[in-house]
């Protein structure tokens, strides 16, 4: 290690911000955080620390704004300007030295953070988990020369503290405030704030990570070439490579409101893994730990459809995007229940928790096995009613009462149950079959054919 290089990373606070950098992931998201979040998926973990650069990034503004003032405050900047050696070979070592501690001790977090994931995971994409992580890298060094920047064309006491409460806005709302700007402004993603999607096949493109870190590696340069040159005249040019790079990265970016515009499918974690023997139950690749948990569940629901005519057939996992309708696609719909484990939570094994497991059956049932929503449910009164008891009669058992429904709904389930055992096990069929079909063609009301019988 060079000498100079060595006694910076002593006498400067690269250590402390080091220290920082892994310490604040480590207790609040692996001991003490979201873990069963990101059990066994390698990008939910590595966008979980992308997220945490809303702090960390701001304690590196606030440390290099930090370090750059201590020589105003020790009043020797007098005496350093007086000595035979350049600014840049006096503050290029410890400029250095504090963006490649807080970058490495965010590799180690990440490091750290493996342990609990390889274990578990069933697929991974380098080259994605890799531009994710590594713009992340990128931006601790920039924000740390940001810092030295401020700190050095404002030496005052109160810079470090003001320059970390900025940077913190500008993380905060940021992302959104761009993102309003036009309709669906691609300048969202100027800023790294990624906070993780719900949905386990959700990606970010190497193009976009790549996008992201060449426009912050550019606006880092720009801070450092500022801060280590004298002349005024350099400084105002150093910005120039800041500015170009605003100019070619933006319009490439991909459009959209917030960090969710960096998310697509990732289709080969979504290529479909399946159970042994039949009836047929398929989850994603990237799900796939947890489908020896969901294969007893879903046969039991394909068991259950059987005693209608033309039953489905097979249940597989359908990927969706988060804060979408999850919507399975058309045409393939007859013979498949379509299975969305998006909404439900894990342990820190990436394994279904048992009170979800006992639920799924029923949640597959649902509707009649059929998954997706029609553009005038809203309309429908007795939607969800009619999927209640449908559900209850495709188990064998009466609707159990739920404290989280209102005593009307509750009523309205009682007397469509009641009317639809009142009638032949042929016509209970029928009935069912019906709402099935309605359900997947979109046309009847549900409530109104389980009590009185399918349109005629």
């Amino acid at each position: 290690m060079n000498p100079i290089f060595r006694i910076e990373l002593r006498r400067s606070n690269a250590l402390a911000l080091a220290a920082l950098v892994v310490l604040f992931p480590v207790i609040f998201e692996i001991i003490f955080g979201v873990r069963d979040f990101w059990a066994g998926n390698w990008m939910k973990m590595a966008a979980i620390l992308r997220s945490d650069l809303l702090l960390l990034a701001v304690v590196a503004v606030g440390a290099g704004a930090l370090q750059a003032g201590l020589d105003h405050r020790r009043g020797v900047v007098e005496l350093l300007a007086s000595t035979p050696r350049s600014r840049r070979s006096r503050v290029l070592p410890v400029a250095l030295a504090m963006a490649i501690a807080a970058a490495a001790a965010y590799l180690l977090a990440f490091a750290i953070a493996s342990f609990f994931v390889a274990p578990y995971a069933t697929y991974a994409d380098p080259a994605a988990i890799a531009g994710v992580v590594g713009v992340g890298v990128v931006m601790m060094a920039t924000s740390v020369w940001l810092g030295l920047l401020v700190g050095y064309l404002l030496p005052s006491r109160l810079t470090p503290p003001i320059a970390s409460v900025v940077a913190l806005l500008i993380m905060a709302v940021g992302s959104e405030g761009l993102g309003s700007l036009g309709n669906g402004a691609a300048l969202s993603l100027l800023v790294p704030d990624l906070s993780p999607s719900g949905e386990s096949t959700a990606t970010v493109a190497v193009k976009v990570s790549a996008l992201q870190g060449v426009w912050l590696l550019a606006l880092g340069l720009s801070a450092l070439g500022a801060f280590v040159t004298a002349r005024r005249g350099i400084r105002v040019a150093a910005v120039l490579p800041a500015v170009l790079a605003l100019v070619l990265v933006a319009p490439q970016l991909p459009h959209g409101r917030g960090y969710m515009a960096a998310y697509s499918i990732d289709h080969k974690a979504a290529e479909l893994v399946c159970a042994t023997g039949t009836p047929r139950v398929c989850t994603t690749r990237v799900d796939a730990g947890r489908l020896p948990q969901v294969t007893a569940p879903a046969r039991a629901a394909l068991t259950a459809l059987a005693r209608l005519p033309h039953p489905p057939t097979q249940v597989i996992e359908h990927p969706r995007m988060e804060n979408t309708t999850f919507e399975p696609p058309a045409g393939t719909r007859d013979d498949t229940v379509w299975m969305d484990l998006t909404p439900y939570d894990t342990d820190t094994h990436g394994r279904m928790l048992a009170e979800d497991l006992k639920d799924l059956t029923a949640t597959l049932l649902a509707d009649a096995g059929v998954s997706g929503r029609c553009p005038d449910d809203d309309q429908l009164s007795g939607r969800y009613e009619a999927s209640d008891i449908s559900t209850a009669w495709l188990l064998g058992r009466p609707p159990a009462p739920d404290a989280t429904t209102a005593a009307e709904d509750q009523e309205r389930i009682r007397a469509g149950w009641t009317a639809l055992t009142a009638v032949s096990p042929a016509e209970q069929v029928k009935r069912v079959s019906a709402l099935r079909q309605a359900r997947l063609t979109c046309q009847g009301d549900p409530y109104t054919i389980l009590t009185k019988g399918s349109p005629r």
